[in-house]
């Protein structure tokens, strides 16, 4: 009788704790990243009544016997967190973003840096992206915790964003630059490997104005254009393994005849004439030709439209396709040029660099952008773009064993197994700025499942009422 009394008081604290759970959930219906959980019931340890027994089919053997056995109610197995993600509600801040995948923050107090392998680095996890600059430039949660990423690098030219360190990440900070180079314009200064001050055009590209009439200026070999002597842009062909340099007849080119001129023969082998019964000349090519009365002893051709007319290899001249003008010539085996003073001469982009000096400053950011691939990008007050860094996210094998911390924060767990940061991708997710990740509370199923418990808490109840009942039956029957 007793046994009823302890298996509806296990019930009774079981339900007891499931309903702290649900109160959990709906209490944090609208928290930034919140996880609902589940609570998972076992029943408790049972007793034998009746040992169970194989069957003996012997004479005056007896049959098997099952094991009869009593419980003494229930209790909890498991606690589970549902990590699927939440909606994105709309914030209207480019600094708040989610992540919409299974990826997680990765935040902290501060560190020079920490290992991508994030069990060897004592950070926490976090799904709440409510971000935002400190007065160190550092950007860090509303908790004050330091955002880790990767550190990045634009090229001011294409516009590519480069990860610097891909082993490596870092708490991300506004990036300082030098506020005194700039020429007496007010333009930013910049320097080629070699010292030269670089300029930058209307597209973009870097350059230089060449100073000394002896300096000599490389040439890509895809930017070599070829002429022949008088001017005329040429095209290559490749006629069985020989380079042949021509241009396309216009139709009103005067050339000379190549070879031998003989008079053409009909299929009999008789000279031909034309209308004018003059002789039809060809050359060593077939070619008709014809006599050129101004210098006697001398026949031409005129090509037509399109022909392709063969240039011979020594009156061939190389030029820069980028700049018009320049004769090239080889020297070591590389094509160039000997500038004149003022030439504008191209400079590679990744060998460009700003000009220091003892003086820096963080940059002012006036806007900010999140990416979808994490890259933040600013422009500060005086319009330039900035790379900021790009944030990265934790890859967690088991998210069930992260164990809950301060706030939103996850600690990682000794069942969480393996953790790692990685560039957002795939299963990760992508980051949605101007949005928050809401609770993934579902209300309605937790209001129905609250019901429920509260049933069965019900009940329990009632076995301890009549199993007072039944004790109190027992102690009356002494009158």
């Amino acid at each position: 009788m007793v046994k009823s009394m302890t298996a509806a008081i296990a019930g009774l604290k079981s339900h007891q704790t499931k309903m702290d759970v649900l109160g959990n959930n709906i209490a944090n219906v609208n928290t930034w990243g919140y996880k609902s959980r589940t609570t998972n019931f076992q029943d408790a340890m049972y007793t034998n009544q009746i040992s169970g027994s194989g069957g003996n089919d012997s004479i005056n053997g007896t049959g098997g016997v099952n094991t009869s056995q009593l419980g003494y109610g229930t209790t909890v197995s498991s606690i589970s967190t549902n990590f699927t993600t939440g909606s994105g509600q709309f914030t209207g801040n480019p600094l708040d973003c989610m992540i919409d995948g299974t990826g997680f923050f990765i935040v902290g107090n501060y560190q020079d840096r920490v290992s991508v392998n994030l069990r060897e680095s004592n950070v926490s996890l976090s799904r709440v992206g409510i971000l935002r600059p400190d007065n160190n430039g550092y950007l860090v949660d509303n908790l004050g915790n330091y955002v880790y990423g990767y550190k990045t690098e634009l090229n001011p030219v294409t516009g590519e964003i480069t990860v610097l360190d891909t082993e490596n990440l870092y708490p991300i900070q506004i990036p300082l630059h030098y506020t005194n180079a700039v020429d007496a314009d007010g333009n930013a200064r910049y320097t080629d490997d070699a010292g030269n001050d670089v300029l930058i055009d209307s597209s973009g590209a870097f350059y230089y104005v060449c100073q000394q009439a002896t300096e000599r200026v490389t040439i890509d070999e895809s930017k070599i254009v070829y002429k022949d002597d008088k001017g005329n842009l040429l095209n290559l062909e490749d006629n069985n393994g020989t380079i042949q340099y021509y241009y396309k007849a216009k139709g009103n080119e005067k050339l000379p005849a190549n070879g031998t001129v003989t008079q053409k023969l009909d299929d009999g082998g008789n000279p031909m004439v034309d209308e004018n019964n003059n002789p039809i000349m060809v050359d060593a090519d077939g070619r008709v030709v014809l006599a050129d009365p101004d210098n006697p002893g001398q026949y031409y051709f005129t090509p037509v439209k399109g022909d392709k007319v063969y240039v011979a290899a020594g009156d061939v001249k190389r030029y820069d396709a980028a700049v018009d003008g320049h004769e090239l010539n080889q020297v070591g085996g590389a094509w160039g040029y000997t500038a004149s003073r003022g030439d504008k001469i191209r400079v590679p982009a990744d060998s460009v660099r700003p000009v220091k000096t003892t003086v820096q400053e963080r940059y002012n950011i006036a806007t900010w952008t999140i990416g979808t691939d994490g890259n933040i990008i600013g422009v500060d007050v005086n319009n330039e773009i900035v790379s900021i860094g790009k944030i990265a996210v934790a890859s967690v094998e088991n998210p069930n064993g992260l164990d809950q911390g301060a706030g939103y924060l996850y600690n990682i767990g000794n069942n969480a197994g393996e953790v790692m940061a990685m560039e957002t991708a795939g299963a990760t997710g992508e980051f949605k700025s101007n949005y928050l990740e809401m609770a993934n509370v579902d209300l309605a199923s937790d209001i129905a499942t609250m019901i429920t418990t509260q049933r069965g808490y019900q009940a329990n109840t009632k076995i301890i009422t009549v199993t007072d009942e039944m004790l109190e039956q027992l102690v009356n029957m002494k009158r």
